[in-house]
């Protein structure tokens, strides 16, 4: 694993441990994110969310 992609990831653990507020953690990773990966990964959690809700 990089060096670059454990510091990113030992962040995000970070910020997942030390709050209750999932949104929190949320808006921890977004401000890490460019505006692009952002809108990318909302359309893709969209989709997976509507394909999880037609199998119900």
């Amino acid at each position: 694993m990089s060096l670059e992609t454990e510091t990113l990831l030992r962040t995000i653990l970070y910020q997942l441990k030390m709050t209750d507020d999932i949104e929190d953690a949320r808006e921890a990773v977004e401000v890490m994110c460019s505006e692009e990966t952002v809108a990318y990964v909302e359309k893709k959690a969209a989709q997976s969310k509507t394909r999880k809700e037609t199998k119900k």
